[in-house]
């Protein structure tokens, strides 16, 4: 995992590259994030950046969000600023932060997360290096007490300057707080973060994050951990409502048709197949114990945003999400449901069978004559 080490400069250096550098706003929206959110103002205000400032907005919290905020503005009144509006969704709080922002950098630090020593150091780093529109880093989820930089996230994020055609596999990183703007980028392109989607940043991230990627003229990538995301354990996140998948719909087919609008064949295909079926295992092992109205919502976008494209068996999906999403494409959640019980009964490699044109899953509840061969196969570099 790689991180950057914080800078100790001299304090007429310091002086001097708070002159040279641009301002900085770190916009940080809450709604109920009193737990963590000390942690992360502090994570922020810890950076060697200069200048730097923070806008807190509260998004109609009922908890001590106002109260952990307004004390860190007092205890920083150059730095930290606090606006409190009614509860109006994540986005809309970002957009009200972007407006009382004064600085020609933004940045989008996420309650949930913490801000490593230097991020905004690197990041600007290389902006100033390549004339990047916008950059993006890498992120590692705090996981049982450790520090874990997905794979995928450790591929997609090689030092280097870029568009979007030669670089497609860039559009999944679309976390808000792996990232830097130029103001003037994000107010040309008329970006703004999509409203009406809640207060998950996981679902509401998406269609921003894949415009600002479309239309910037370059594009800076850095390999450095820029973000620390805690995540709840599996056993303590509530389960997906219909609402829920309502929005999350929403926020891909919005995503989807800036990158559909863009025309370029090997983006969309690689946006359709790898990028919009990240989130798709977490909401897969809801269908277990699921209502009519769920499962429902659940197939309505999966055939529209797959079955009508080939499938989720050609996606980059493991081999029994793929399965499950076929299963759920074909109306069958019995059988669904029936897969992921037993997998979640039996954790470990997944039972294969050898057959003449290569290796297929072998799930005992499942009869595979029943079951397309590509919904059970495994892929070329599965093997």
């Amino acid at each position: 995992m790689a991180t950057v080490a914080p800078m100790s400069p001299s304090p007429r250096l310091g002086r001097l590259l708070g002159r040279e550098r641009p301002l900085l706003s770190v916009v940080v929206a809450v709604h109920d994030g009193a737990e963590h959110l000390a942690a992360c103002l502090d994570s922020v205000l810890a950076q060697d950046y200069a200048p730097l400032e923070v806008v807190v907005v509260d998004d109609g919290s009922s908890d001590s969000s106002v109260a952990v905020a307004e004390a860190c503005a007092a205890a920083h009144p150059e730095r930290v600023r606090v606006l409190r509006r009614p509860a109006a969704g994540l986005g809309a709080a970002r957009n009200a932060g972007v407006e009382a922002a004064r600085g020609s950098l933004l940045a989008f630090a996420e309650v949930d997360s913490v801000v490593p020593p230097g991020s905004y150091t690197a990041l600007h780093r290389q902006m100033r290096r390549t004339g990047a529109d916008l950059v993006t880093g890498s992120m590692a989820r705090q996981r049982g007490g450790k520090l874990i930089e997905p794979a995928w996230m450790r591929r997609t994020h090689t030092r280097q300057a870029c568009v979007v055609d030669q670089h497609p596999e860039i559009l999944a990183d679309t976390f808000a707080g792996t990232k830097l703007f130029r103001r003037e980028f994000w107010e040309g392109a008329d970006l703004v973060w999509a409203t009406g989607l809640g207060h998950d940043g996981s679902v509401e991230d998406g269609p921003t994050t894949s415009r600002a990627y479309i239309v910037a003229r370059r594009i800076g990538v850095v390999p450095d951990v820029v973000q620390h995301r805690r995540e709840r354990p599996a056993a303590q996140r509530d389960r997906s409502t219909v609402a829920d998948l309502q929005d999350r719909w929403r926020a891909k087919r919005l995503a989807l048709s800036t990158v559909e609008e863009y025309g370029a064949p090997k983006v969309t295909e690689v946006f359709r197949h790898r990028v919009l079926v990240a989130d798709l295992p977490d909401v897969l092992a809801d269908v277990p114990g699921c209502d009519d109205a769920w499962w429902a919502a659940l197939r309505l976008g999966v055939v529209e945003l797959w079955g009508m494209h080939g499938s989720l068996t050609g996606s980059g999906l493991a081999p029994l999400d793929r399965l499950v999403g076929w299963l759920v494409e074909q109306d069958r959640r019995e059988d669904a449901s029936a897969v992921l019980t037993w997998a979640a009964e039996h954790p470990g490699p997944l039972p294969l069978r050898e057959t003449p044109h290569g290796r297929v899953l072998a799930i005992p509840v499942l009869d595979a004559t029943s079951v397309a061969r590509s919904a059970i196969a495994l892929h070329a570099d599965e093997r």
